[in-house]
């Protein structure tokens, strides 16, 4: 049975917070796995929340039903992937190809259209909060989600986002990925078992290891931009071929003077959309 800590609203509220933390600090992390367990958290606290007023307005206790429970936390994971991609019908397919494994045809049909209504609710609001914000500056949403090309300046019939000689590239880096990705699985699983072991059960050192981590990824960041410290001129109009609606390059100055920029601190510091925008 799964720990009932994993989905509490608890974990929820620390992981928003450490995913806001993280993020804001520039740690080598994505927000679209942590956006998945969020959604999935918030809702089995939903979940929870309508048990305990039904139970308090009724005076019976509800049943355990764990054939609802997973449905909830399923259709809070999609909104949570549509909600940081903006694509409501990526987290209707993300469902159905990774967690939806005990549907049977009338499920498909009852409970992934309920999932469709709950994925499309979620894009909405996101779109709504982008929209609401963008215009005046206040928030930049460019390192909270991954942008449409609508949201931009430029539409993507007036810039060229790739060509078909860089298709075998692609085949190339998947490849890569892939094999590099099924070593990074193999990696944090080992390092999983290990942060469950007794030694690592306690507050003082589940504190030192966040705290290492952060220190790591600093100091990595930090050398490396620190030893090649190559500055160049900041272009005044950007001429280089963008990612899909990822929007202008990101120029770190560092410690370059004034107008230039550090390559290396573009590359570290701009996070993982913005690494792409420059190697494009």
């Amino acid at each position: 049975m799964t720990d009932s800590k994993l989905l509490s609203a608890k974990t929820m509220i620390v992981k928003m917070t450490a995913t806001v933390l993280a993020l804001s600090g520039g740690l080598a992390i994505g927000r679209e796995g942590p956006a998945i367990h969020i959604g999935a958290c918030i809702g089995n606290v939903i979940n929870d929340l309508i048990d305990k007023f039904v139970e308090w307005k009724t005076g019976t206790i509800v049943p355990f039903d764990g054939h609802v429970k997973s449905n909830v936390v399923m259709m809070g994971s999609a909104a949570g992937f549509a909600s940081a991609f903006r694509a409501p019908i990526g987290g209707m397919l993300y469902t159905v190809e990774e967690i939806a494994t005990h549907w049977d045809i009338k499920e498909h049909m009852q409970v992934g259209s309920q999932t469709f209504v709950v994925v499309a609710v979620a894009a909405f609001v996101i779109d709504s909060l982008v929209r609401a914000t963008t215009n005046t500056g206040s928030v930049s949403f460019s390192s909270i989600i991954i942008y449409d090309a609508d949201t931009q300046k430029n539409s993507l019939s007036e810039i060229e986002v790739y060509r078909y000689d860089d298709i075998p590239g692609f085949f190339i880096i998947a490849v890569i990925c892939g094999v590099l990705g099924g070593f990074y699985t193999k990696a944090c699983l080992k390092l999983y078992k290990f942060r469950k072991s007794e030694m690592m059960n306690q507050t003082w050192i589940k504190i030192l290891d966040a705290c290492f981590v952060a220190a790591l990824s600093a100091a990595i960041f930090g050398v490396v931009t620190l030893i090649w410290r190559e500055c160049k001129h900041i272009p005044g109009s950007d001429s280089h071929r963008v990612l899909s609606g990822a929007g202008d390059r990101n120029f770190v100055e560092f410690d370059c003077p004034k107008g230039q920029y550090s390559q290396e601190a573009s590359l570290s510091l701009s996070g993982e959309e913005g690494v792409i925008r420059h190697l494009l």
